[in-house]
């Protein structure tokens, strides 16, 4: 039988994390084993968000506006 969680039964995240924490929340990710398959679609995403970001830049928007 597999345990099944709802949403009420996992742990409060705090919205803003301390400084800090989202360093060491990076880090303890970067540890985890990853496919090679997730690795180049993540690979993607931020060949995508460059992109995205220097053509707003370029129109001169700022990320945020």
């Amino acid at each position: 039988m597999q345990n099944q969680c709802s949403q009420g039964d996992l742990p409060r995240v705090d919205v803003e994390p301390a400084p800090g924490e989202f360093n060491d929340l990076l880090r303890e990710i970067e540890k985890e084993p990853v496919s090679e398959r997730l690795l180049e679609l993540a690979r993607q995403l931020q060949a995508v968000l460059v992109s995205q970001r220097k053509l707003r830049e370029g129109d001169g928007v700022r990320a945020g506006d």
